[in-house]
């Protein structure tokens, strides 16, 4: 399977509860809004569009987005009971997030991430139940997620990242010939380290780091960033 732009990027996202089944991607416009730390300039880091981008590869179509800050928003009450099936990779560790999540949700529990944080949300009642109620298996994305899931009682795995599941993305763009060796959000004294022979031999800096107007505010902005570096990945050599 090969993913393109006009499969998800290009496609408007409809939010309506008129179609038999529906599919949604986790979407992050709260996150990017409530995180905004420069007053002159609007940034995200686009590392969760590209977590939704591989879960999206799974799905047979996309109709609906779920902001991940607001699992239990009023827009998923139309929605009947586990309608709208969503993979929950990610990253949960804001104690304002939500959670257990709307019942309307239909959770794929996999590639997860808990902060020790919000361990005491995860690990109340209401969260338990949601989750045994879910799935039989909950896949965690690092191994103090998976120690802490079944130190509550819950059948869990080490799922590792759902990037790793990315199909290679259709690049139609010639491939950069000075571009064979990507280094993503290397820091100046790490990049200094490598030998001269490597920075000289079609290396690039890359980064998930969005800086902009307030355009950077808007989902699909950023899924199409996202999806323009893994392009970029696609046709490197090493990254």
């Amino acid at each position: 399977m090969i993913l393109n732009k006009a499969s998800f990027i290009s496609a408007d996202i409809v939010q309506t509860s008129e179609v038999k089944r529906h599919y949604a991607v986790l979407w992050y416009d709260i996150r990017v809004r409530n995180n905004q730390p420069f007053p002159s300039k609007t940034v995200a880091n686009v590392g969760d569009e590209i977590q939704s981008l591989a879960s999206a590869s799974w799905l047979p179509y996309v109709d609906v987005h779920v902001e991940r800050d607001n699992l239990t928003s009023a827009s998923l009450d139309s929605f009947p009971e586990k309608g709208v099936k969503t993979f929950m990779n990610g990253w949960y560790g804001s104690k304002n997030m939500p959670w257990p999540p709307s019942k309307s949700i239909d959770p794929i529990s996999l590639a997860m991430h808990i902060e020790p944080s919000v361990f005491h949300i995860f690990a109340s009642s209401a969260s338990i139940e949601n989750f045994k109620a879910g799935e039989t298996l909950v896949g965690a994305r690092d191994t103090s997620t998976e120690s802490f899931l079944s130190s509550n009682g819950l059948r869990t795995f080490f799922s590792g990242c759902m990037t790793l599941t990315t199909y290679r993305i259709e690049n139609s763009e010639s491939r950069d010939p000075d571009c064979d060796y990507l280094f993503v959000d290397i820091s100046d004294i790490a990049y200094a380290q490598l030998p001269e022979q490597v920075k000289k031999n079609a290396a690039c800096r890359v980064s998930h780091r969005l800086e902009g107007d307030e355009d950077v505010l808007r989902g699909k902005v950023r899924f199409l960033k996202a999806f323009q570096m893994l392009q970029s990945y696609s046709s490197a050599k090493v990254v």
